[in-house]
Formats: structure tokens, C-alpha cells, sequence
């Protein structure tokens, strides 16, 4: 039996077969009645530990006795569930083995997820197309990082048209036709190779104008191209000439002349209206038909042609010194040098004989053949045979030079049938 505390002083406390007293004076309890040797009990808190122990055996006993009879209970209730043989084996003979059981796992679906699966299944033909479509991965890859975040998709989604309206308001890059304007502030580039860059067609029928992939730019009034009839030409204009030349390079044209000469623009078309453009040679004429040349007598050679080479019968040059060397030149505008006649009998060359000499300054004119025109004009200091059968006259002053040996027209200084030199 379990002490109960505190202890009633008052009475005594049988324990173990021995009855204890207390004496309040000493504040002790003392053996009265035992059948061990009388002892005194020094100390109350030991008897107290003591009685502590006591009751946590009798505690300990008395969980044991519960947990025995909670496995009692757990036994009652084992026995209740089990079934009788034929319901065993009958579970057991529906059991799968592992191996089954763990696929058949694998594949279960619940129903609303299989239902949509078969209503996405495909047939044979479709899937194998949907296989060819499929990317490796690197292609995936780098489609994957051109994706843009949905905020900048929307953008864009709100930016689109319809085909409609895209193909009524906007040209096509693969053609189309303007119906209005084109305006840029940009630069507008063609990278053709070969052809025209830029062609102006009316009505898609003839080409009037064009610029070349080469640089040329052409229309039917104006030509200005790299292909000039010479290297010093910076432009041509092409035309029928006076002389009844169709489409010449020599209707109008610059001419660039070497470094401290100024550069010309020639033209040789028709001078003979009211607003035709008049060039030296015309002014000339008009000078000389409206003069009565007077009556000169002096040295005469008639009916030769002026030539750019060394004369011949019946021809005569102009010579031109440039560095160390003098070449006959078809300008008359040139020549700084002398004028040789090729000294035969006939058509008065026989005036420019040695007989005929002379070391003074004498005045030389040079005229077309009809009177018309006249072509150069110097003073010269010197006649004499300069062997090869030539006659040679030194040039002291020139005042005046025009014409082209070139040229062949009405009294053109080129015409085979001559001019005549006159040295006065």
C-alpha cells in the first residue's frame, strides 16, 4: 500500500512491519514497535525519496498492464477480419505478379486525361508527316532565343493587316506599279550589274532616256557619256552636221586643251538662220562675203589640199614645235613653226621656187578655194627650199587660225579639190 503525504504526525506510520512515533521537539520520527532493531530516523526527505520510488514502480506496473491489454484488443480485432479459405484463395488466385502490376501502373491515366489523348490521336500518314517536320535540336535551340516576351508579341499582333488591305495600299516586292508620288529624303540606289539603272519608257512603248548601269545617262536630246569620240572631250551633244553628217560627234562638244590653254566648245552645225549658233568660221564668211578681198599679187598656190602629215603632190601642211620636235598639225590654230608646199610644176607651185627665196617679212594668207573663207593669216620672215622637193615658209607672227584639216564640207580646209596660199 502506498504512503500517503504528508504524514499525520499526530498518529504513528507503520511501514514494513515497524511503527514510528514523532517527536515535534526533535522534529523526528522514532521506531516504537519492531521486530528489526530499534533505529532513528535522521532525516524526512529520505523517507520521502523512498516513497517516490515506490510509486513509479507501481506506475510503471501499471502502464505494462494497459499495453497488454491494447494488443489483446489489436488480436480480437485481427481474428474478426480474417476471411475463411475459399475467400483467401480466391484474392489470391486474381493476384498479378510485380512485373505486370508496375506496367499496367506505368500506363494508367485518369479518364479525362485519355479521352483527350484519343481525341488527338492522328493516323499513320499524319504522324509520319508531323515526324519529317521535326527539328534537331540546334535548330530548336536558336529558335528558342529569337522567341520575343508576350508583351512585344502583342505589339507587333497589333500592327498587322490583313492580306486585303496590305496588297491594296503597299507595293509588292516582286513588282507592282506606282499610283501616285514617291517621295524620300534617302538616297535611292540601283545595284543592278548590266543594263539600264533607271529607264524613262512612256506608256511602256520606246525607250526615251536612260541611265546606264556603266554611268551613261541618254535621251533622245543629249548625250553624256564616258564613250567620247576622244579623251579630251568633256562633252558631246550628236547631230547632223553642215555638211550634211548625220549623227555626228563634232555637232557641239567641249574640248579640253592642255594645262594655261582655255578649253573650247565647238560647233559645227548649221549657222546660216537668224537663231542658229555661229561659230569663227561662219563669222569669217560673213566678214569676207560682205569685204571685197582686194587684188594681191605676190606668190600663188592654188587648188592644193591642206594635209596633217608630210605633203604631197598637190598638198601643204602647217608644222607645230612642241618640246624639241616639230609634226604637222591639222589646226591652223597651232602652227607656230612653218607652212611646207610640196614644190611640183603645175596648179602655180612653181611660184615657190628657189628662184622665189626670200629673207624679209612678207605677209601670208591661206583661203578656201570659192574665196569664202579664210583659214590663217601671219607674218613670215623666210622663204627657201628645204630639200625633198618642199618650199618652206618660217612663220614670224601668226594672227590668225581656224578651221580643221578634218573637215571636208563646203570650203572646208580638208576639200581634195584645194585652196590656195598666197605670200605677198
Amino acid at each position: 500500500m502506498a504512503a500517503v503525504f504528508p504524514l499525520d504526525t499526530t498518529k504513528p506510520w507503520f511501514f514494513n512491519d515497524t511503527t514510528y512515533e514523532y517527536d515535534a521537539n526533535e522534529d523526528r520520527w522514532y521506531v516504537v514497535s519492531t521486530n528489526a532493531t530499534d533505529t532513528v530516523v535522521q532525516e524526512f526527505s529520505s523517507l520521502e525519496l523512498e516513497q517516490a520510488a515506490q510509486d513509479n514502480r507501481l506506475n510503471l506496473i501499471e502502464d505494462e498492464n494497459l499495453d497488454q491489454t491494447n494488443r489483446i484488443d489489436a488480436i480480437e480485432t485481427d481474428i474478426t477480419l480474417k476471411a475463411d479459405k475459399t475467400y483467401v484463395n480466391a484474392q489470391d488466385a486474381l493476384k498479378a505478379d510485380i512485373t505486370y502490376v508496375d506496367s499496367q501502373d506505368a500506363l494508367k491515366a485518369d479518364k479525362t486525361y485519355v479521352d483527350a489523348q484519343d481525341a488527338l490521336k492522328a493516323d499513320k500518314t499524319y504522324v509520319d508527316t508531323q515526324d519529317a517536320l521535326k527539328a534537331d535540336k540546334t535548330y530548336v535551340d536558336s529558335q528558342d532565343s529569337l522567341k520575343a516576351d508576350k508583351t512585344y508579341v502583342d505589339t507587333q499582333d497589333a500592327l498587322k493587316a490583313d492580306k486585303t488591305y496590305v496588297d491594296g495600299n503597299y507595293l509588292k516586292l516582286s513588282g507592282g506599279s506606282l499610283t501616285g508620288n514617291l517621295n524620300s529624303n534617302s538616297l535611292f540606289k540601283c545595284t543592278r550589274n548590266t543594263g539600264y539603272a533607271f529607264e524613262v519608257k512612256p506608256n511602256d512603248s520606246d525607250t526615251i532616256a536612260f541611265i546606264h548601269t556603266d554611268g551613261r545617262f541618254k535621251s533622245k536630246r543629249l548625250v553624256v557619256a564616258p564613250d567620247f569620240t576622244v579623251d579630251t572631250r568633256s562633252f558631246e551633244i550628236r547631230g547632223e552636221l553642215s555638211n550634211g553628217t548625220t549623227d555626228s560627234a563634232n555637232f557641239f562638244y567641249g574640248y579640253i586643251n592642255n594645262a594655261g590653254t582655255a578649253d573650247a566648245v565647238n560647233y559645227s552645225g548649221k549657222t546660216s538662220s537668224n537663231t542658229n549658233i555661229q561659230n569663227k568660221e561662219s563669222v569669217d564668211a560673213a566678214i569676207a562675203a560682205a569685204i571685197t578681198s582686194p587684188v594681191i599679187t605676190g606668190l600663188q598656190l592654188k587648188n592644193a589640199t591642206c594635209v596633217s602629215n608630210i605633203p604631197a603632190e598637190n598638198q601643204f601642211a602647217g608644222y607645230y614645235t612642241a618640246g624639241s620636235g616639230s609634226s604637222a598639225n591639222p589646226y591652223p590654230g597651232n602652227w607656230n613653226q612653218w607652212i611646207e608646199i610640196y614644190n611640183v610644176s603645175g596648179n602655180g607651185a612653181t611660184d615657190f621656187t628657189s628662184e622665189n627665196t626670200f629673207d624679209e617679212d612678207k605677209m601670208c594668207e591661206i583661203w578656201s578655194k570659192t574665196g569664202g573663207r579664210m583659214f590663217f593669216k601671219a607674218v613670215v620672215d623666210r622663204g627657201y627650199i628645204a630639200g625633198n622637193n618642199h618650199y618652206r615658209i618660217s612663220l614670224k607672227k601668226v594672227l590668225f587660225g581656224t578651221g580643221f584639216t578634218g573637215d571636208t564640207g563646203t570650203d572646208g580646209l580638208g576639200r581634195t579639190d584645194g585652196n590656195f596660199v598666197i605670200v605677198y
